[in-house]
């Protein structure tokens, strides 16, 4: 017995051993940095809240607490699994937005719709649940709502997209018990799929490793204090969801990604997908992230309603749409299949775009798509409003007493007090005089824009944004010198200014008729926008400045090509031809741009113009009849029409 004990003692001793030394080496050779620990796996998710967590973070500068509860949800009261009696509950489950990047428990989504239903709905009982957490998109929400969230019976589920989900959409996590597709016609096809799966690919090793280390009653300290034990973690953390390590050949037999690729369909391929649920017609090969999303969205719908739950799906923008930074992008078609009583749709595009214009309240986090307090405040107003009508929550009342007013100053101040906590940092680094001069300009005060944001750009004179919204007022009121003034100086301080930079900074150029120079940088946008139809029409403007007739030519045809119902883009290569002298051609474009919008006053004048070219008086005098159709008082039409009229009547004269 006493050798069994030695040969322990004597193992333990090694093992220490072997670890101090090892701790000693990654100190001095190989230091192991902390990193953020939030997340452990739970839920056969790979990016869940640890439990019980009451820590400070930063997000960018702001600072805030992250606080979880035993159910790892960041909550901000008591929540048992078991739903109280005479309760409405909801459950939110979001990515980063819901999880809520930089605002305490206190300021969130959750929180104020919470506030506000049991304010203002006396007489019963509510409680929202946020099961929000960064990085979760809707494989996470389908997957949470399946192994965790239907504890709590909820009544209804929020869930949201926005626009960057799509970009960054892994159509690998998605995968199909059945897949069949067929041809319809040539580049037509249709596809049945049958129930999604959502793959996290977990390498179930690293799932038991972190698992164990982070249930130790101890974890906290030795992750605090050991490098050894920070380096074993990375590891584990590393091997954790390795897509492409473990994206095997099991997988690519149910992989949507794998199966569409297989198909081997032409970039114009039209798709018919049907499910059990409904289908989707005349869907196009680019969509195909839109047409899954679709298809898994009813999928979830469908789990909720097997939950006797609603759903409430929310469509949120981006902060350069909210504050008016460049145009809307082109939004995702998502297609609900059926129509269902047990579901509803919220765009907060308008009433955030609306709201925005006429307050100077930051509604998102700077460079950021995640709302400060202010922006869940407002957010949770909005849906309050739509739960009442939608009449997905019943009330007793008259819903123009009940609904908040989002115009009323009371309610507009309570959004503004919600911003309290950062006002100082959002002060320290300028933003509240950015978002002043944002205000400003969308608002069309012009002059005190360029002051506020001058006046910003004393103290902050690399600010690349307020660069370019000065650059954007200044071209706009046909300054384009003084807009070269503030877009040069970025080239000197910003490594990638992005796309977005060059094509203004091509603009200003083409402003100042230095056609080289907006050539060179158009041609860096375009290489970023193959297919984008603007860049190609710039182009062609410059080649035909340059006298370089067939690269014109090319570029115009390319911009209708992108955008083919786009009448500026054909009229363009219309009066391209026109000035040429092809007056065949320029009647072509003429009349495919007037089949799109026959109330194009100057159009019908130039096709008018082009046929007394040709000699065809009889189709130029129809066309000038169209132009004094809708332009009546039009001088040049009401000319030519009389000497046509008398050419005619000559001719006619002539010929009996």
């Amino acid at each position: 017995m006493n050798w069994l004990i030695k040969i322990f003692f004597c193992v333990l001793l090694i093992f220490f051993s072997v670890v101090f030394c090892v701790e000693i080496f990654l100190r001095i050779f190989l230091p192991q940095p902390y990193f953020e620990n939030h997340t452990t796996v739970a839920f056969d998710l790979p990016t869940a809240f640890q439990k019980n967590l009451d820590v400070k973070v930063n997000f960018d500068s702001f600072p805030f607490k992250i606080i979880t509860d035993s159910h790892r949800l960041r909550s901000f009261q008591k929540v048992e699994y078991k739903k109280p009696p005479n309760t409405f509950r909801i459950l939110c489950i979001g990515g980063s937005i819901f999880a809520a990047s930089g605002v305490n428990n206190d300021e969130t989504f959750a929180f104020y719709l919470n506030k506000i239903l049991n304010n203002r709905i006396p007489g019963q009982k509510f409680e929202v649940i946020n099961a929000g957490k960064n990085l979760w998109e809707l494989p996470e929400f389908y997957t949470y709502l399946k192994n965790e969230g239907y504890k709590y019976s909820p009544d209804l589920v929020i869930i949201y997209e926005h626009r960057g989900e799509f970009s960054t959409m892994d159509l690998k996590k998605y995968e199909a018990e059945e897949f069949r597709a067929e041809t319809i016609l040539e580049n037509s096809v249709r596809i049945f799929v049958k129930e999604f799966r959502f793959n996290f690919y977990l390498n179930r090793f690293a799932v038991f490793a972190l698992g164990f280390i982070h249930n130790l009653s101890f974890y906290d300290s030795l992750f605090n204090h050991f490098h050894t034990f920070r380096g074993f973690e990375k590891i584990y953390r590393r091997e954790l969801n390795n897509i492409e390590n473990f994206f095997d050949s099991e997988s690519e037999k149910t992989n949507i990604s794998s199966l569409v690729s297989s198909l081997n369909l032409p970039d114009k391929s039209k798709i018919d997908w049907v499910s059990p649920n409904g289908s989707i017609r005349d869907s196009l090969l680019k969509n195909v992230k839109w047409d899954v999303y679709s298809l898994a969205l009813d999928q979830f719908i469908n789990l909720a309603e097997r939950l006797n739950s609603k759903t409430l799906f929310l469509r949120i923008p981006a902060r350069e749409e909210i504050l008016k930074l460049n145009q809307r992008s082109e939004s995702a078609k998502l297609t609900s299949l059926k129509e269902r009583k047990s579901s509803a749709w919220l765009d907060f595009f308008e009433p955030m775009i609306q709201f925005q214009s006429t307050q100077a309240i930051p509604l998102n986090f700077p460079n950021h798509i995640h709302w400060t307090p202010a922006g869940h405040r407002l957010a949770a107003f909005m849906v309050f409003n739509a739960l009442m009508e939608k009449k997905i929550i019943s009330f007793k009342g008259n819903l123009r007493e009940i609904k908040i007013d989002l115009m009323d100053s009371k309610w507009i101040d309570q959004i503004s007090i919600s911003n309290s906590r950062i006002k100082p940092f959002l002060d320290r680094m300028g933003y509240t005089l950015f978002m002043e001069g944002i205000f400003q300009k969308n608002n069309n005060q012009r002059a005190e824009a360029i002051k506020t944001f001058n006046d910003y750009l004393q103290k902050f004179p690399k600010n690349f944004e307020v660069r370019l919204q000065l650059a954007i007022i200044l071209l706009e009121d046909g300054n384009a010198s003084r807009a070269l003034n503030y877009l040069k100086p970025i080239l000197d301080f910003e490594e990638d200014p992005g796309s977005s930079f060059f094509y203004l900074l091509g603009k200003t150029y083409f402003d100042l008729k230095e056609w080289d120079q907006a050539l060179i940088h158009f041609e860096n946008y375009r290489r970023h926008y193959p297919k984008d139809p603007k860049i190609h029409h710039f182009l062609g403007l410059i080649y035909f400045k340059k006298k370089n007739y067939p690269e014109a030519e090319k570029y115009y045809l390319k911009s209708i090509k992108f955008k083919p119902t786009y009448t500026p883009y054909i009229n363009r290569l219309g009066s391209f031809y026109f000035d040429l002298g092809k007056f065949e051609s320029a009647q072509v474009q003429f009349q495919n741009s007037l089949k799109l919008d026959p109330n194009q006053a100057k159009i019908w004048l130039l096709v008018g113009l082009s046929y007394i070219r040709s000699n065809k008086l009889s189709d130029s005098l129809q066309s000038m009849e169209n132009v004094l159709r809708l332009d009546p008082q039009n001088s040049m039409a009401l000319d030519i029409e009389k000497k046509l009229k008398e050419t005619l009547k000559i001719s006619l004269n002539k010929a009996k």
